[in-house]
């Protein structure tokens, strides 16, 4: 099960990805900050899953430490290297 970091007033606390909605609602939440470049929180392996999953419903494969050699790109220079990688497949 892979976890997420929350951060809220009264600390931080793990929460599985899967769960992050229900304890959203169940806290009366209005608003959530979803850091994807690791920034305000330590995000990074939930930004190359969702790149990853991204990638496989296409049809391709991202490999984790390809991913990890171009840490600090945008998304569309990303995407655009992955691109030149698969060719058309993706």
């Amino acid at each position: 099960m892979k976890n997420a970091t929350f951060h809220h007033e009264h600390g931080t606390r793990p929460i599985a990805h899967e769960n992050w909605e229900g304890f959203v609602a169940a806290g009366g939440y209005k608003a959530v900050v979803f850091d994807c470049d690791g920034t305000l929180v330590e995000s990074a392996e939930a930004h190359f899953n969702s790149f990853r999953d991204a990638a496989n419903a296409q049809g391709a494969t991202l490999e984790k430490a390809w991913y990890e050699q171009r840490t600090g790109l945008d998304r569309y220079s990303l995407l655009t290297e992955f691109t030149k990688l698969t060719g058309d497949a993706f």
